[in-house]
């Protein structure tokens, strides 16, 4: 039995009479298993980061061999989340200056207690000129993805920050701040 094409999340549940049962529902796999809340919450934070990766990928283990998927992404993924300590930071939008003298980031800090989100200049040498947090928000997608936006170079040295209806955020004068 293979996985459908577009399934892209897979939902962990409390217990209940469908455990170990698979249902589609829109773009998500449904994959019911039993997680004992209570003996989560008394561990301490990277504990709990811990046990929920293991118990994530023990799933994900399942459901390899269930759909017949290749296990090497996973392990290769859960392998990488191990060495980095759990760190959770990227980059969400990248935009090199007109001059391409400068590039710009959006940032997240995706933790356990918040999202926090930065907009971050370097020079073509990679050293930070400019460092601002855009916003803090629920460490919760639902919560923090209508707020990302985008970045835009207006010119050589000003950068606009966007909301995601596109309206403006803030707008950044890079001669004022490579001058000091």
């Amino acid at each position: 039995m293979k996985c459908p094409v577009g399934l892209k999340q897979i939902k962990l549940s409390t217990p209940d009479e469908r455990e170990g049962k698979t249902e589609e529902s829109s773009s998500v796999l449904k994959y019911y298993k039993a997680f004992d809340f209570e003996a989560f919450y008394q561990l301490d934070e990277m504990s709990q980061k811990k046990h929920l990766l293991d118990t994530l990928y023990n799933a994900l283990l399942e459901l390899c061999k269930k759909f017949d998927w290749p296990k090497v992404p996973f392990t290769d993924v859960y392998n990488k989340v191990l060495e980095e300590g759990f760190i959770n930071h990227y980059v969400f939008r990248q935009k090199k200056s007109r001059n391409r003298k400068y590039v710009a980031r959006i940032v997240c800090h995706h933790e356990s207690d918040r999202f926090d989100c930065f907009v971050s200049i370097t020079d073509k040498d990679e050293k930070e000129v400019f460092n601002k947090l855009i916003f803090t928000e629920e460490p919760d997608e639902f919560q923090f993805n209508g707020l990302l936006g985008d970045i835009k170079w207006a010119d050589t040295h000003t950068l606009t920050v966007l909301n995601s209806d596109k309206s403006v955020k803030d707008s950044i004068d890079l001669t004022e701040i490579v001058a000091q």
